[in-house]
């Protein structure tokens, strides 16, 4: 049994974190992403007009069937990797279309990638809200719970003994601490 041969062009795009697999075939025109229609892919136009530009500048939008096959990223990402894929892919299939898509500027992948988040911080590049109240954590029924602003050092005076703030020390109530009633317990550490 022969095998039939499919003619069609493959080339890889990519933007942000996306990349997208394209395969130009000789078609009428239907373009499928990831198996859906195209424009059940991208509802709104803002991510159909970017991938379909390399058609449109050499004036064979219904010549191919474009197969894609996009993973990662967001809408914008995928429709910019499916836009330098096809742009690949055309000049896959006539070498001569490269001066009309490399003047339109489809050929060149735009380098600006996803700035990875680091640890310790919000995202990439955004920060905590810095604080600068410290606070002393207190034991309320099992839960660290921050009640006062706190100094490195917090003395308190209790009867017949002086007392600094520390966590997971003695054992002392709050009334003495804050001078009112708070259903809790603190920390203490004789000193």
């Amino acid at each position: 049994m022969a095998i039939k041969k499919i003619e069609q062009y493959l080339a890889t795009g990519r933007r942000k974190r996306s990349v997208a697999r394209v395969f130009l075939r000789p078609g009428t025109g239907k373009i499928t992403v990831n198996g859906r229609a195209f424009e059940e892919y991208f509802p709104t136009e803002a991510g159909r007009i970017p991938a379909k530009f390399p058609l449109t500048v050499v004036e064979m939008a219904d010549r191919f069937d474009v197969i894609v096959l996009a993973d990662g990223g967001g809408i914008a990402g995928q429709s910019g990797a499916i836009r330098l894929g096809i742009a690949r892919a055309l000049v896959e299939f006539n070498a001569e279309l490269r001066g009309p898509l490399k003047k339109a500027g489809l050929l060149t992948r735009d380098p600006r990638e996803h700035e990875r988040k680091k640890y310790g911080q919000k995202g990439a590049r955004a920060r905590f809200q810095f604080s600068k109240r410290e606070r002393v954590f207190v034991s309320v029924g099992g839960a660290r719970r921050a009640i006062l602003p706190a100094a490195p050092r917090l003395y308190v005076v209790v009867p017949q003994r002086r007392f600094a703030l520390r966590p997971r020390h003695t054992q002392i109530s709050l009334r003495a601490v804050c001078g009112r009633r708070l259903g809790a317990t603190a920390a203490l550490n004789p000193v």
